[in-house]
């Protein structure tokens, strides 16, 4: 039996038991995703691990899909216009989704482009108001993007100019989200605003970052083309709706113009305030949660509290300890104490720890693929997985 025929098979069992073990009492639905640079792991390889989250009970198919025609496969609307002369198929790619979730997939196709995804709520309007403005047309784009992503890019950086030029084109549908668009050779962070605004950043080769359901991309510099993608008016949009003041509000800021300041982080249940936390590096005093949420701020729209599951994972990778709450804002890129692996990966997916876990009963598939440049892409790339919350699983 084959590798991928073992991984078939294991889907299908554990399948039946994904669906009773999603059915317990639900913490949240907060999907999470680990990105290691090629420079910081042990084979060379980029890294992708992701665990997709739930509240409700689901069925989670995984599929190979083969290469279809492009006339066939993709309406000619939804085609991407940039790069030149296009193949006149599709990409190959694998595919899972959980069935009747409509923001739940992610992908692996055969260039080794692979595709996942965390929602990040944005302050942007409601769809009808954007439509009526005429930022969101001919029906807007949401759930299909990720998968024409997967049809069409044979690189991650073309990943992002595809999903780029489709959102600018039709509009967002989604509140907002932050897709993690990677290849053997490099990976992209791409934060996505509801209606036509969208920013991408490189992940450095020798860094590793985490994302939770929040955005995480902060300054940028969108003179720097080679780290650095987004929306022409990015900044002149904000500037105009009052959400940036470049002569009061200094360099601009993508997560604190764009994330709902209603909803700037992932609450802390009360019952927890005041307990001691174990530090992840188990070589340091434990932190205590502050009274109330465990984030600083009044809790007005202006706050913007450190997220607890990024605390926790940033300890987890540097074997560090950090105070909570952070005394300063986390960074975006972390170094490993160690050279990140699979192993490692799907070790943090399961963790139950720190204030919040990174895994929870809501956990409907963990997965980490594996990007490696040095082999041929059939062997390459693989799509490491388990159907169900990782840690019921040794």
């Amino acid at each position: 039996m084959t590798l991928s025929h073992r991984l078939f098979f294991l889907s299908a069992v554990l399948c039946a038991y994904s669906i009773s073990h999603a059915a317990r009492p639900a913490a949240a639905v907060a999907c999470f995703a680990i990105v290691a640079g090629r420079k910081t792991t042990a084979d060379g390889s980029v890294l992708v691990g992701h665990n997709e989250q739930n509240l409700a009970p689901c069925l989670i198919s995984f599929d190979r899909v083969p290469r279809q025609p492009i006339e066939t496969a993709i309406a000619e609307k939804y085609r991407y216009r940039g790069g030149g002369q296009r193949p006149p198929e599709t990409a190959a790619y694998l595919w899972s989704q959980c069935i009747a979730k409509d923001a739940a997939d992610s992908f692996l196709n055969e260039y080794g482009v692979a595709v996942v995804s965390d929602k990040c709520p944005s302050r942007e309007d409601e769809i009808d108001v954007l439509v009526e403005r005429g930022e969101i047309r001919d029906g807007g784009v949401g759930y299909l993007l990720r998968r024409l992503v997967a049809q069409q890019a044979t690189t991650a950086r073309e990943g992002v100019l595809i999903a780029g030029e489709l959102i600018e084109r039709f509009g967002y549908t989604g509140t907002g989200r932050t897709y993690v668009i990677a290849d053997p050779n490099e990976a992209w962070l791409m934060a996505i605003v509801r209606g036509r605004r969208w920013v991408a950043q490189r992940v450095p080769d020798d860094a590793v970052v985490v994302l939770p359901n929040v955005y995480i991309i902060r300054e940028v510099d969108l003179s720097d083309t080679a780290n650095f993608l987004a929306s022409p008016d990015l900044i002149d949009y904000a500037v105009g709706r009052g959400w940036y003041d470049p002569a009061t509000d200094g360099a601009f800021d993508f997560r604190r113009v764009y994330r709902d300041p209603f909803k700037p982080g992932e609450p802390i249940k009360n019952e927890q305030a005041g307990k001691p936390v174990g530090v992840a590096s188990g070589n340091g005093k434990s932190g205590e949660i502050a009274p109330g949420d465990g984030t600083p701020g009044d809790g007005s729209a202006h706050s913007d509290p450190p997220d607890p599951r990024r605390w926790w994972a940033h300890q987890l990778v540097t074997s560090r300890t950090i105070a909570w709450p952070p005394a300063a804002p986390l960074p975006l890129c972390i170094e490993p104490s160690r050279p990140m692996t699979v192993a490692m990966m799907a070790e943090m997916l399961r963790d139950r720890g720190g204030l919040k876990p990174l895994s929870a009963d809501t956990t409907v598939e963990a997965a980490v693929m594996q990007l490696r440049a040095d082999m041929p892409r059939e062997i390459g790339c693989v799509y490491w997985r388990i159907t169900c919350e990782p840690s019921s699983s040794g």
